[in-house]
């Protein structure tokens, strides 16, 4: 069975719904568990504990709700089914159209992306891209980000 891939983003947002202090964390060590087994367990974590509470399960062994790979027995907890974050769905539909139009293959060996913020914001980039062909390229999407006007809610847009 072919498993997901998962991305920081993914990590992320199971980190916001938990109520993690992403400014407090210094870390994360799964102790052996593979990035998607990692993910799935803090999917099982319930929402909104906080970050004293998340820190000490992350600390715990895992027979006793530590990092572990989850059995089929033990489900998500009910809110990591429903929970949204429109942000980082946003950054993810971001950088799922970037790998459309400017495959992986053509990045620089290591790179994560471009490494730059999107001059009218997040929002005007992805409509950019979203306009694109596959394959395009990062010259074509550079060429249109700075062609297309900014968006009317976007940061340095007509609406800022």
């Amino acid at each position: 069975m072919h498993e997901p891939a998962f991305s920081p983003l993914d990590v992320e947002r199971e980190l916001r719904r938990i109520g993690v202090d992403l400014k407090r964390l210094t870390g994360l060590a799964g102790r052996g568990v593979k990035p998607a087994d990692f993910v799935n367990w803090l999917r099982t974590v319930p929402g909104d504990i906080g970050h004293e509470a998340f820190m000490a399960r992350l600390h715990a062994p895992a027979a006793a709700g530590g990092p572990h790979s989850p059995g089929e027995d033990e489900p998500p907890a009910p809110d990591a089914l429903t929970y949204r974050d429109a942000e980082i769905e946003e950054r993810k539909a971001f950088v799922q159209e970037l790998e459309r139009v400017v495959p992986r293959s053509t990045w620089a060996q290591g790179s994560e992306g471009f490494g730059f913020d999107p001059p009218h914001g997040l929002a005007h980039a992805l409509a950019v891209l979203r306009a694109l062909p596959d394959g395009a390229g990062s010259t074509a999407f550079v060429q249109a980000l700075n062609a297309a006007p900014p968006l009317g809610n976007s940061p340095g847009g007509a609406g800022a």
